[in-house]
């Protein structure tokens, strides 16, 4: 009787595993593939940002988790009509105020730190060179660099949001 209770067991957490929904691995939105493809182009070439000549980096990897919590922050953003790193208020998917860290966590991704760059626009070209003449430090994240100290940050795995004219791009170093 116990060993059947253990199959039966056994059996709902294979079931629930696979009727359950799988982050995706790859974008599905043709503009997020491009513009992926363009943030990993100047990465490998290097560039330059207000702050100056950045050198070459590796590409960015894509992450599951990471494009869960991009993706719900720009559909939040869009919903909320708001810019913010923040969560808005109304958030179907996270709590009000929580930073890009607490929603890529909550995704079940392990990591020690997060960059996010964030645009309201009506393309990903405008997008990307919004990010690239920013004197915020958006543009030095692209390169995986610390805007105030220019060492390297560690970004190698990344995922992109979009909804409306919000556009999301998270990312992370890896515990």
């Amino acid at each position: 009787m116990k060993g059947q209770w253990i199959f039966l067991l056994a059996m709902a957490v294979l079931l629930a595993a696979c009727g359950s929904s799988s982050p995706p691995s790859e974008l599905q939105d043709p503009e997020l593939v491009a513009l992926f493809q363009a943030i990993n182009d100047l990465r490998e070439k290097g560039g330059t940002c207000p702050s100056g000549k950045m050198t070459p980096v590796p590409k960015l990897k894509l992450s599951g988790p990471v494009i869960v919590a991009a993706q719900h922050h720009a559909d939040d953003l869009n919903r909320a009509g708001v810019l913010s790193h923040e969560t808005p208020p109304g958030s179907q998917y996270y709590p009000p105020s929580a930073n890009p860290l607490d929603r890529i966590v909550r995704e079940h991704c392990t990591c020690r730190r997060v960059a996010e760059n964030i645009a309201q626009s009506p393309s990903w070209e405008l997008t990307l060179e919004a990010w690239l003449q920013s004197p915020l430090g958006h543009c030095e994240a692209l390169f995986d660099r610390d805007p105030k100290t220019g060492k390297r940050l560690g970004l190698t795995v990344a995922g992109l949001g979009h909804s409306g004219h919000f556009w999301v791009l998270d990312m992370v170093k890896l515990r």
